[in-house]
C-alpha cells in the first residue's frame, strides 16, 4: 500500500479526493474528535465497505456507514466513556487508532483508497 495517492482533478466530479493515507487518517481522527461524521462524507465512495465492530460484521454503502457512525457518535455524546484518537504509523501506511477506556486494546482503522476516495475501511 502506497502512502501517497494519485489525485486527478477531473471536471464534473461531485466528491473530494484524498491526496494521502496520512490525510485519510487525520480525517478519521477529526471525525472522532468532533463526533462529526460529515467531515468524511465527501471522501467516501458510494459503495464503501466497512468491516469490523462488535459483533464483527460487514456493511456496504455510504449511507449505511454514515447512519451507523451517526448513531455511534450520538451515543458517545451522552456516554461517560472516555476515548482518545491518534495516528499510528504502521508498515504500510498511517492508520487512525481509537482507544476506549473500556476496551483492552485500541481499534485501528485500516483504510483502502482508490481514485482519491475511501472504498474500504477495516476496523480491528
Amino acid at each position: 500500500m502506497e502512502k501517497n495517492i494519485y489525485t486527478n482533478n477531473e471536471k464534473g466530479t461531485d466528491h473530494k479526493r484524498l491526496s494521502s493515507y496520512q490525510q485519510a487518517a487525520e480525517l478519521i481522527c477529526a471525525c472522532w474528535n468532533k463526533l462529526d461524521i460529515s467531515l468524511i462524507e465527501p471522501y467516501l465512495h458510494n459503495e464503501v465497505i466497512w468491516i469490523g465492530g462488535i459483533p464483527h460484521r460487514e456493511m456496504e454503502g455510504k449511507n449505511n456507514y454514515l447512519d451507523m457512525m451517526r448513531q455511534t457518535f450520538e451515543s458517545l455524546r451522552y456516554s461517560k466513556a472516555r476515548y482518545s484518537v491518534d495516528i499510528v504509523e504502521m508498515t504500510e501506511a498511517p492508520y487512525a487508532r481509537i482507544s476506549f477506556d473500556f476496551l483492552l486494546c485500541p481499534l485501528v482503522h485500516r483504510i483502502q483508497i482508490e481514485d482519491g476516495q475511501i472504498i474500504k475501511m477495516h476496523m480491528w
